[in-house]
């Protein structure tokens, strides 16, 4: 099993306060990266975009 990083950790936490109702740029912003980052590390850790989490999650 492995684990998250924490920069994930904290991108899910994110989304799970807002319940998923912020946008991919706001996501970027309040986990202090950039919304290229986000999407390709979502997509290599998770198997999924941030906006198909936000909807997931929403």
């Amino acid at each position: 099993m492995r684990l998250l990083p924490l920069w994930c950790l904290r991108s899910m936490q994110i989304i799970y306060h807002h319940k998923g109702n912020l946008s991919v740029t706001d996501l970027a912003e309040q986990a202090h990266s950039s919304e290229r980052h986000l999407r390709r590390a979502f997509k290599q850790e998770l198997g999924l975009s941030p906006k198909e989490m936000l909807g997931i999650i929403r």
